[in-house]
């Protein structure tokens, strides 16, 4: 018969609540807190601007080599540092992510050591539980009691629940998530959370890991679910950080960036964008949308390393495509330009806030920042033409209690007004008369929405249309403005049954919408709306400052 001691479960809360034998406490010396000192272990800000926010959900997400692991391995030790009684986890995939140069390394010869030199703070070597033969350290909390730190693995999903029940730690450290291949690594784990008694700091979880794609379980989590599509209100347990790697280079060793990271990546465009520039890539799936007919080194005009790019044409309107709502929102500036030989459709600058809760008090006055940009760069007083799809008018956002259009409206109102308050203020070398003209045109920034025309297969309508221009080369974007719109052409797929029709839940779905509203209604625009201009030959290359 099993005694009641052949628990690993009851034999771990038991151990916490004793802590380690005799013979090590009689050697330690009493802990002292880092408040009383005043220290602080080496973070870069951005680390600490992590470690500071008070979300209970955290994601630390960012390319390789950017102390993403260092600053959440910080963050636990402080946190079981500062708490009686406490349990704390470090939790990988498999053990060998962890001990082999991975997070219980760090810990071990890097962090607590770091703890020690600067705090004094005292904690054991090493040692394996005899039952669940997870390695553990005891580390001696400001209370001069003991709090302890393990290291376990969760190599399989659905043994997530079973495996972890009954545990009962106050925070938990999840490395290298993203190899984790399902929601209930997040589901089953918070379950433990919050229940051990003593601990004063509210439990919380933090992942970190490396971008995948927009159809990651993590994304969804944590720039997804939080946000409510209603309200466009966050949930303020979650937060997600990019550390990136220009906070963290000088950390690195010598080459390491550029012998090791950039080589392996060079003929990987996805891997690319996820581990040096920390983006969250989809690697297609499927069938691309635009398959065999966008040609990057056709329709890609410019250079972004250069900066150099499609400018808009002076004496043609700049139509700014909008695809607006609470969570996901994206903009396009961009013109239909008439010449001798064909129209061009040119995609000149976007705005993209896909998965960041952007409110159109923050949204629309970058919009008219923008437009004001572009008037100053080319020393023109562009028509604006603002387009949506008619559920920015009829959709009604009971938040607000009112329609998208109509809120864009009155708030650009608002910050026009404003504008003219500056203006009026400070004239600078402005005579009355070019003060009046001045502030005249600033009601041009007022932004007053049409809607594109939207029907049954309004979708693929749009989709053919942009194919059509790709394969008679009339169409252009900017290389260095519009990424997330280039993205799109590249990974955005369609649906298995329908290849004129993103695929649903793609992040790249928004950038699709807007980027082809604004030139389905300039094809399709009702009469008496139509965009007189001469014909002009596009000039597309210049510097943008």
């Amino acid at each position: 018969m099993s005694s009641l001691f052949d628990n690993a479960e009851v034999m771990e809360a038991l151990a916490l609540e004793m802590g380690p034998p005799p013979e090590i406490q009689d050697e330690q010396e009493d802990a002292q807190s880092p408040y009383e000192l005043g220290w602080r272990p080496s973070l870069n800000p951005i680390q600490k601007k992590a470690i500071a926010d008070e979300a209970i959900y955290k994601l630390y997400y960012g390319e390789r080599g950017t102390g993403k692991s260092i600053g959440a391995l910080h963050e636990l030790v402080e946190y079981v540092h500062r708490n009686e009684n406490c349990l704390g986890y470090i939790i990988v995939k498999e053990i060998g992510m962890a001990t082999q140069g991975g997070a219980w390394h760090k810990l071990q010869v890097q962090i607590l050591p770091e703890w020690k030199a600067g705090n004094n703070l005292i904690f054991t070597e090493s040692r394996l539980d005899s039952q669940t033969k997870n390695p553990y350290i005891w580390i001696r909390n400001k209370f001069n009691g003991w709090s302890m730190i393990m290291l376990a693995s969760l190599p399989v999903a659905h043994q997530v629940e079973a495996k972890i029940r009954g545990r009962e730690p106050q925070i938990i450290f999840v490395d290298e998530a993203q190899v984790l291949d399902t929601d209930t690594y997040f589901s089953s784990l918070i379950m433990q959370l919050g229940r051990r008694p003593g601990s004063t700091d509210r439990a919380k979880i933090i992942f970190c890991c490396n971008p995948e794609g927009p159809s990651h379980w993590l994304y969804h989590r944590f720039f997804e679910l939080p946000v409510n599509e209603e309200t466009g209100e966050w949930d303020v347990r979650y937060a997600h950080w990019h550390i990136p790697i220009s906070d963290n280079v000088k950390n690195l060793p010598p080459g390491y960036y550029e012998d090791y990271v950039l080589p392996a990546v060079k003929n990987d465009p996805i891997l690319e964008a996820r581990l040096v520039r920390g983006e969250w890539v989809d690697r297609p799936d499927g069938d691309s949308l635009f398959a065999g007919y966008f040609v990057e080194g056709v329709h890609v005009k410019g250079n972004a390393f250069t900066n150099q790019g499609i400018t808009p044409v002076a004496g043609v309107p700049v139509i700014v495509s909008y695809d607006p709502g609470a969570a996901h929102t994206v903009v396009y500036f961009e013109q239909v330009v008439p010449t001798l030989d064909k129209v061009f459709k040119l995609v000149i600058d976007e705005i993209d806030h896909v998965g960041h809760y952007t409110p159109y008090t923050k949204l629309v006055p970058e919009i008219i920042d923008r437009m004001i940009y572009w008037d100053e760069r080319m020393k023109a007083k562009y028509q604006w033409i603002h387009v949506s799809d008619d559920s920015a008018f009829n959709q009604y956002r009971a938040a607000t209690g009112s329609f998208d259009a109509w809120d864009i409206e009155k708030i650009s109102k608002a910050h026009v007004a404003e504008l003219k308050k500056k203006l009026e203020s400070n004239p600078g070398d402005l005579d009355k008369a070019k003060l009046a003209e001045q502030l005249k045109n600033l009601d041009r920034y007022v932004i007053k929405m049409k809607a594109a025309p939207k029907g049954d297969f309004s979708i693929e309508a749009r989709t053919r249309m942009i194919n059509e221009d790709l394969v008679t080369s009339s169409f252009m974007i900017s290389a260095p403005t519009c990424r997330k719109g280039i993205e799109m052409f590249m990974r955005l797929t369609h649906e298995p049954d329908d290849a004129l029709k993103p695929k649903k839940k793609s992040r790249y779905g928004h950038n699709h919408s807007a980027m082809t509203y604004g030139f389905f209604w300039a094809k399709h625009r009702p009469s008496g709306t139509a965009i007189d201009t001469d014909t002009v030959t596009p000039q597309y290359w210049a510097v943008r400052a």
